[in-house]
């Protein structure tokens, strides 16, 4: 077996707070792993600086996927990011056990095992493309619907 010349970050993503996050070193042991708040983005810095390696950086797909990407991109010492396609990985890990702490774990795994199967990540310049279209298909259906209701 190859030996990695990285850490393998795993985040499983929440909607009250920003993370559970599970770092694994090169032979796969655990490192850090804990619970990151909204608030404690620096928290991902620190634990980034603490590592003697270079970083790579894995979390399933969800609405905010684009905050969580954009700010672990920027972080120094992290070599990658992906992001995690959310059906393929519950297919790789189906388990009877399931939270966050393992999640994030699995998903440290995958990622140190080189199998995370990936979503496609657009850049800033698409999203905000993209965002202008739905924002105005959504007003557009607005304006068919309030004219149905007004005859």
């Amino acid at each position: 077996m190859n030996q990695q010349n990285y850490y393998s970050m795993g985040i499983d993503a929440h909607k009250r707070f920003c993370g559970q996050v599970h770092v694994l070193d090169p032979h796969g042991e655990t490192v850090w792993k804990g619970r990151i708040n909204n608030e404690d983005y620096g928290t991902f810095t620190d634990i980034v600086r603490g590592l003697d390696l270079p970083c790579k950086a894995v979390f399933e797909s969800s609405t905010n996927w684009h905050v969580l990407y954009d700010l672990l991109g920027a972080i120094e010492g992290v070599e990658e990011v992906m992001m995690a396609h959310p059906l393929k990985v519950k297919m790789i890990c189906a388990a009877h056990l399931k939270n966050d702490k393992v999640d994030a774990h699995r998903l440290a795994m995958l990622l140190r095992l080189d199998m995370v199967p990936c979503a496609h990540a657009t850049g800033p310049e698409a999203r905000s493309i993209k965002e202008l279209v739905r924002q105005r298909a959504s007003w557009v259906g607005m304006q068919t619907r309030m004219r149905r209701s007004s005859r």
